[in-house]
C-alpha cells in the first residue's frame, strides 16, 4: 500500500479512499508477475496482500520453483482486524498464511510458538527476532537516577486496548506515588481512566520520546493470540535502558528471563507491588537497565541478526 493509503487504513470510514488504495496495491502486484523472472528469491513479510488468493507468491514458488521466504512476527492465521474495518473482515482471507507457509522454502518467526504453528507446514523454520538498530535509532540510555520517575507505554491504536487490563492499578500508583505516565502511539485514547502525557508516534522521535520513561509495560491477556507476540515493546525499552515490566505471557517470559532484566507479573496484585518496586529503587532499576541493553544487543539488534539473515541467501 502507497503510504498515503496506509495512514488512513485503520481509521473509521474513508471507505472511497481505502478501496483506491487497495485497487492501486493490487495492481502493482500484478504487473510484478512480469518481473519475477528477475529474482532468485521471494521475501514476503505476514502477508501478500490484505485481500485475494497470493498470486504473486504461487507462482514464483510453485510454478517458478524459486525459494520464497516466509517471514511473519504475529499469529497471522488468527482473526484479527481493527475497529475500523470490523465490516469488511469478511474479505481477508486467513487461509492465505498457511498457504505461505505451505510454498515456503523457510519460515521465519519471531518466537518459538509461531515456528512450532508454522513447523506443521513447511520443513524448514528459522526463529528471527524483531529487531532494533543500536547504531542508527535505538542509541541512547536512560539515567535512572534522574527524577521525577515516569512510565510508559509505546504501541498503535490497536493495541492499546491492553492498557485497561491495568488501568485501575496504573491509576492507584500514580495518584500514590505522584509519578508521570507517558503513552506513545498514533492516535489518542481517550477512553483511559488515568491521567497521561500523549506522544504522537513519529519515527524520527521514537528513541528519543521513549527515554521519557523509566519503566516500560506490556500488559497482555493470557490468549492464544498474544502467544503470537513478538515482544517489540519489551526490545524497544531494554534497549534503550528502561526497565520492562510485563505480563507472564508468550514471548515477554523469554526476553525478560526469570526476573533478570525486568519483572514478570501475573495478576493485579503483582502490576501494583513490582511498579512501586521499582519507582522507590533506583538501584534495582539501574541493574535491570543494564543488563536489559547488554541482552538486547546481543540478541535482539540489527547487528546481532544481520549475518543471520544474509545467509538465508547464501544457497
Amino acid at each position: 500500500m502507497a503510504e498515503n493509503t496506509w495512514e488512513i487504513l485503520y481509521l473509521k470510514g474513508k471507505w472511497f479512499k481505502k478501496i483506491h488504495g487497495l485497487i492501486f496495491g493490487l495492481m502493482n502486484r500484478f504487473f510484478l508477475l512480469f518481473s519475477l523472472h528477475k529474482y532468485d528469491f521471494l521475501l514476503v513479510h505476514r502477508e501478500e496482500s490484505p485481500v485475494g488468493f497470493p498470486f504473486l507468491s504461487f507462482t514464483f514458488a510453485m510454478l517458478s520453483k524459486k525459494p520464497l521466504y516466509y517471514d511473519f512476527d504475529d499469529a497471522v492465521w488468527m482473526s484479527n482486524v481493527s475497529k475500523g474495518n470490523k465490516k469488511v473482515e469478511f474479505l481477508k482471507n486467513y487461509k492465505n498464511p498457511i498457504r505461505l507457509m505451505k510454498w515456503a522454502h523457510t519460515c521465519l518467526g519471531g518466537n518459538t510458538y509461531l515456528n512450532n504453528f508454522a513447523s506443521n507446514y513447511c520443513d524448514k523454520t528459522l526463529f528471527l527476532p524483531s529487531v532494533v538498530d543500536l547504531e542508527h535509532s535505538h542509541r541512547g540510555s536512560k539515567k535512572q537516577d534522574k527524577n521525577p520517575v515516569a512510565i510508559g507505554w509505546t504501541g498503535s491504536h490497536s493495541t492499546v486496548k491492553y492498557l485497561k487490563n491495568v488501568e485501575s492499578i496504573i491509576k492507584e500508583v500514580l495518584q500514590e506515588k505522584k509519578v508521570e505516565f507517558f503513552l506513545i502511539s498514533d492516535q489518542q485514547e481517550e477512553n483511559l481512566n488515568f491521567d497521561y502525557t500523549f506522544i504522537k508516534w513519529n519515527k524520527d522521535n521514537e528513541a528519543k520520546d521513549l527515554l521519557n520513561f523509566h519503566i516500560g509495560i506490556m500488559p497482555l491477556p493470557d490468549e492464544e493470540w498474544t502467544k503470537g507476540k513478538c515482544g517489540f515493546k519489551l526490545i524497544q525499552y531494554m534497549s534503550l535502558g528502561i526497565v520492562p515490566v510485563a505480563s507472564k505471557v508468550g514471548v515477554n517470559k523469554d526476553i525478560i528471563g526469570n526476573n533478570e532484566r525486568g519483572l514478570l507479573c501475573n495478576s493485579k496484585n503483582d502490576w501494583k507491588k513490582t511498579l512501586i518496586q521499582l519507582i522507590e529503587n533506583s538501584e534495582m532499576r539501574r541493574n535491570f537497565g543494564a543488563k536489559s541493553k547488554k541482552f538486547i544487543a546481543k540478541n535482539y539488534s540489527v547487528q546481532s541478526q544481520v549475518n543471520k539473515f544474509l545467509l538465508l541467501f547464501a544457497d
